[in-house]
């Protein structure tokens, strides 16, 4: 685990090296005082002030074990305060409810971590070798981060919405193949089969609530009732669309990438989702919060080109040039001076231990 002297020293220092240095501390720990086995906080309800019953009783045992002070009862003022201590220490938000992002960082133990973060840094030491000084994108599912890098150095980082423990973000490296402005939407095969034709044939509620028209092999829109059901579609005489709008569920913007699960960057139609912790909640596609700078550094323009070209509401691809955009599992990261742990949403790191 000897990180190369190559062009990515920046990559290095400000993604590498935090999660090195804090894998040879917990290991230094370990090895000093091997960590007695902790006390696990069994999965149920958040748990919050007020909260009685067994699964408060090994929370406030796990606390006392990671050194911050409870009564030991029932949770109460002091537990709520162990709590937030705790959470701002992880770098989490200090809201003294023990969701299961919480509750997994509890119960990590110092060996999890460990096995954690060894797994870890092979990869990005492969990762970030392989790019060098390439401009690239980096989209961490258990963090709901997106990073861009540009000849070393991070230039740009995003929250996004990645798809759910249901139809999951596939990892993948993949290639930006053109920006689409003002786009129309058609729905994926995922949503065709789950929503759209649940009962094999078409939800009319469905497709009303969506805003969807049926259009021909001519992009003319004809009746529903020409493409009836899921094979009508696959024939492709018919498309279903979302026309541009601020309602379209791409939003305003779309990144195009080269891969065979129809998966893509874009803006979405429902920004506040960015404010919420948990941002599994997507059918695989990976909504960006900061779309206008990210297509402004891929294209060489400022956010407000962005904003002037998206004005006139017509769809248009921009050719740009192509760059990897890689979706990975790191489920930990440096955020500032510290490592932060996430939740193993899909249940993949747990996997590769």
């Amino acid at each position: 685990m000897l990180i190369p002297q190559t062009a990515f020293a920046s990559v290095s220092s400000t993604e590498l090296i935090p999660i090195l240095e804090t894998l040879v501390d917990l290991s230094a720990r370990e090895i000093r005082s091997p960590e007695a086995q902790p006390t696990r906080v069994t999965p149920g309800p958040t748990l919050k002030l007020g909260s009685r019953g067994p699964r408060v009783a090994q929370l406030n045992a796990r606390l006392s074990e990671l050194g911050f002070a409870t009564s030991g009862g029932n949770f109460v003022a002091e537990t709520d305060a162990a709590v937030r201590m705790y959470q701002q220490s992880a770098g989490i938000t200090s809201d003294g409810l023990v969701d299961e992002h919480t509750r997994f960082n509890l119960n990590l133990s110092n060996r999890d971590k460990i096995a954690l973060l060894r797994a870890q840094f092979d990869e990005m030491e492969r990762l970030f070798a392989a790019t060098g000084d390439d401009r690239f994108v980096v989209v961490n599912i258990p963090a709901f981060s997106l990073r861009a890098f540009d000849k070393g150095k991070r230039v740009l980082e995003s929250r996004v919405v990645i798809g759910s423990p249901a139809r999951p973000t596939p990892l993948m490296k993949t290639s930006l193949t053109g920006i689409v402005l003002n786009p129309s939407w058609a729905p994926p095969p995922t949503i065709l089969a789950k929503d759209i034709f649940r009962s094999g044939e078409i939800d009319l509620r469905t497709v009303a609530k969506l805003g969807l028209k049926l259009v021909d092999a001519r992009g003319q829109t004809v009746p529903l009732a020409s493409a009836s059901t899921q094979s009508d579609l696959a024939a492709g005489d018919y498309r279903l669309l979302q026309p541009p709008s601020e309602k379209n569920a791409l939003g305003l913007l779309k990144f195009d990438l080269d891969n065979p699960f129809g998966v893509y960057l874009h803006d979405t139609n429902h920004r506040d989702l960015f404010k919420k912790d948990f941002r599994a909640i997507s059918s695989g596609c990976v909504r960006v919060d900061r779309f206008r700078e990210l297509a402004a550094w891929m294209l060489g323009n400022t956010a407000s080109d962005i904003d002037k070209a998206l004005l006139d509401r017509r769809t248009r691809r921009l050719d740009v040039e192509k760059m990897p955009v890689l979706t990975v599992y790191w489920p930990a990261e440096a955020v500032g001076e510290r490592v932060v742990f996430y939740r193993d949403i899909y249940d993949l790191a747990r996997r590769k231990k």
